[in-house]
């Protein structure tokens, strides 16, 4: 369904010099019923941004107008998905409002958490978690995290000095152990014949 929208005459202008008509068109009906709204929203943004400094003084007005539309529709998109159980793409995104976007911050834009910054969050908590069940099992000992792209990573390394023995730690937030996959054991088997122990800490 098209939306009937009276764009800004510096929207017209980029969008002339652009070829951008099928991509505002896009974003308009992203928008729906208040994309006129948003559209004049837009351009009173757009001037108060250049005029206040936020934007350079030659900043195209037309350009600040139709990033902060398609920047909107962005956002409506991934709130739209998200309620519908979908995942937003990058390139969904790029195809229907034009914006190449960083997805985490598009995310909290909407209002939400990428699922990266959730399975980054995951990883801390076992991290720090698992490092105080260690302060309090062990005594004598030295935790590490290995540096990435040096051969096998895990996310700790455990080393005791008396007696000499040393662990190698993999954070997983699996619901069963069942879910292991046959790459994560062979992973670990891996961890152990470097490391001599290779432990899987799963919630």
């Amino acid at each position: 369904m098209g939306y009937r929208v009276k764009y800004p005459q510096p929207l017209r202008k980029h969008m002339r010099k652009y070829n951008l008509h099928q991509k505002l068109s896009s974003i308009t009906n992203q928008l729906g019923d208040d994309a006129q709204d948003v559209m004049d929203w837009a351009a009173e943004e757009a001037e108060r941004r250049i005029e206040e400094g936020e934007l350079p003084r030659n900043y195209s007005l037309g350009k600040a107008i139709y990033e902060l539309v398609g920047t909107e529709a962005a956002i409506r998109l991934v709130q739209e998905n998200h309620a519908r159980g979908r995942l937003t793409t990058k390139s969904e995104v790029r195809k229907k409002t034009g914006r190449n976007p960083e997805m985490p911050v598009l995310f909290r834009q909407a209002g939400l958490r990428h699922p990266q910054e959730a399975r980054n969050l995951r990883h801390n908590m076992f991290h720090y978690s698992f490092e105080a069940l260690v302060d309090k099992l062990f005594t004598d000992v030295d935790t590490h995290v290995p540096s990435t792209g040096n051969g096998l990573t895990p996310d700790l390394i455990i080393t005791s000095g008396n007696p000499s023995w040393q662990i190698s730690v993999e954070y997983k937030g699996y619901r069963s152990l069942t879910l292991l996959s046959e790459s994560e054991i062979l992973k670990g088997m891996r961890y152990q014949a470097e490391y001599g122990t290779a432990w899987l800490v799963t919630s």
